[in-house]
């Protein structure tokens, strides 16, 4: 696995996807299900 830094636009879009859920809740399952994408420098949208 390599770690590569995401892009502005990246962290942008993880950042408004993250605050944008109301509870805290939904806010922390987002954050655990897309954790490994984020470690591994691929953006929300990215495959």
């Amino acid at each position: 696995m390599t770690l590569r830094s995401l892009t502005g636009v990246d962290r942008r879009e993880y950042n408004l996807y993250f605050s944008g859920a109301e509870q805290a809740k939904t806010r922390q399952a987002r954050i655990d299900r897309y954790a490994q994408k984020i470690l591994d420098g691929k953006g929300l949208r990215d495959r």
